[in-house]
């Protein structure tokens, strides 16, 4: 009973508290012509952002119905409910199980020309730590990866391995967007540990940009 509840209560107040201090804060993106670009094309893409990222991810693209990987976990379906409150579709699975059925939810919505969600580092870390499951998500749909980084002026950090980042009240939120990465097939299966490595960069070097640009010192 306690469980049911939680799973309707939980997600609804993460919702709300999100609206709630977001409606106060200015927001500003950076990287817009890249995705102006591949809309204009009809070019789907994976979003790639951290874990510490998720909570002001799902609410910046609200109702875009993006199709996001959440773990398949009991407590991924806290995370899954609240994705769906802000208009988007879940795939469940993670990098550590799952793995298969999550790989062909993404290429299916990737296939229907929805954009997918991915934390490269998720569900359980270690932090900024990538896996290499959207580098095959990304060869397979031939679909490139686009990094996704917040900072915000002013923010708490959770006391978890993520060290969960929320923007605080009338803070100024700066969203980045870095540019797109096909990934080469060959290189891949070439030698994966450089190929992921520079997805690592990618992602560090738009995630420091957003650093820079809220004056906030880097990790």
């Amino acid at each position: 009973m306690f469980k049911t509840l939680s799973l309707i209560v939980i997600p609804r107040l993460y919702v709300w508290f999100t609206y709630l201090v977001m409606c106060t804060c200015r927001v500003k993106w950076y990287g817009n012509d890249v995705i102006a670009s591949m809309r204009q094309n009809k070019q789907p893409w994976i979003w790639s952002c951290w874990h510490d990222n998720v909570g002001v991810a799902v609410w910046s693209v609200r109702g875009e119905n993006i199709h996001m990987l959440a773990s398949d976990s009991k407590d991924g379906e806290y995370i899954a409910r609240g994705i769906r409150a802000f208009g988007h579709s879940t795939v469940r699975g993670s990098s550590s199980r799952g793995t298969t059925k999550a790989t062909r939810g993404l290429l299916r919505a990737l296939q229907r020309k929805h954009n997918v969600s991915i934390t490269p580092d998720g569900p359980r870390g270690p932090r900024y730590k990538a896996q290499p499951g959207a580098l095959w998500v990304s060869v397979m749909a031939d679909s490139p990866i686009v990094p996704y980084h917040f900072e915000a002026s002013r923010q708490w950090e959770v006391d978890s391995w993520d060290r969960h980042k929320i923007p605080k009240p009338f803070s100024t939120v700066h969203i980045c967007v870095g540019e797109p990465w096909w990934v080469s097939r060959a290189e891949l299966k070439a030698n994966s540990k450089i190929v992921l490595a520079e997805f690592e960069q990618r992602m560090m070097i738009n995630a420091k940009r957003a650093l820079r640009l809220a004056g906030r010192p880097e990790d």
